[in-house]
């Protein structure tokens, strides 16, 4: 089984009332994410494709990071079309990449593709990758805000000082139905080592790191844990953000650790994937806006 072809990939999206929002994950030999981009955005706050796409149609290779990621370059695609057939973009890609459209909040499709070769096992060693400038938001409110991105809608701070954001309802970003011929879905609140293997949210969490400079020990979202739970899905810090300039980009900082890595290649053994091709979502959206948790710039 010659797994290099294959590409795993999720999709990212932005907006709504509070937030922006994060696809799922693709594993085939062609990439096409097909989960319902949703954005949920603050008021004030825009959000749609980073300074990393390129301004007209075609794509720009990005070599420069801010860390020591282990993806060396990224292709950033601005395609032609501006609904899911975005995410056709991608078919084929066995590097990684990066698609978007030119849409705001809810309807901004935006996508990313990792291939599925560089997910580690515990044989290997923890990876870390880089999509520098994937998402831009603007503020266009007439305050400050100290944004952060969370995966449920208790990012305005009503949890007070509690270490943990509700994530229990089906207001939480985590995708947890079953997808397609999918026999289970990969995300479950508390996770499962075997049969069905899934990730919990603290593990899913970790994956996905939102930064304003590359920095994941500066991330504006969820610490989340490389260990399966549902503990740590309160964002750990936000962002000053002014309405001058009133313009910020984020990073998306993918981290995987071999635990991590070992349940996707054990859920993608379980579901056959590796065989027949397929899918399977792990974030279906994420919420931005105005959080309560200690300034990185006050």
């Amino acid at each position: 089984m010659q797994r290099r072809k294959f590409t795993f990939g999720l999709g990212v999206l932005a907006t709504g009332s509070a937030a922006a929002s994060l696809t799922g994950a693709t594993l085939s030999n062609t990439v096409s994410p097909t989960a319902d981009f949703r954005v949920n955005v603050e008021g004030g706050l825009v959000v749609e494709k980073g300074a990393s796409f390129p301004d007209s149609d075609g794509s720009a290779t990005i070599n420069s990071f801010g860390g020591s990621p282990d993806n060396s370059d990224v292709e950033f695609i601005n395609s032609t079309n501006s609904d899911s057939t975005v995410f056709n973009d991608l078919d084929g890609k066995t590097s990684f990449a990066a698609v978007a459209d030119d849409e705001q909040n809810g309807a901004l499709h935006i996508g990313i593709a990792i291939p599925f070769g560089n997910i580690p096992d515990t044989n290997g060693s923890a990876k870390s990758f880089e999509f520098p400038e994937l998402l831009r938001v603007r503020n266009n409110s007439s305050e400050s805000k100290n944004l952060a991105v969370a995966f449920g809608d208790g990012i305005t701070g009503t949890n007070g000082t509690d270490a943990n954001a509700s994530t229990t309802s089906a207001d939480n970003g985590f995708a947890e139905e079953t997808e397609g011929n999918l026999t289970n879905p990969a995300v479950s609140a508390t996770g499962s080592d075997s049969n069905p293997t899934q990730l919990s949210y603290d593990e899913v969490a970790e994956m996905f790191q939102f930064t304003t400079g590359g920095n994941v020990a500066a991330a504006i979202s969820p610490p989340g844990s490389s260990t399966p739970g549902n503990t740590n899905q309160k964002e750990a810090r936000s962002f000053n953000f002014t309405n001058d300039p009133g313009t910020i980009d984020l990073h998306l900082n993918v981290e995987i650790s071999t635990a991590t890595g070992q349940k996707i290649h054990d859920y993608v053994s379980e579901e056959s994937l590796g065989i027949d091709g397929g899918h399977f979502a792990l974030i279906d959206q994420i919420f931005v806006g105005d959080s309560d948790v200690a300034a990185l710039n006050p």
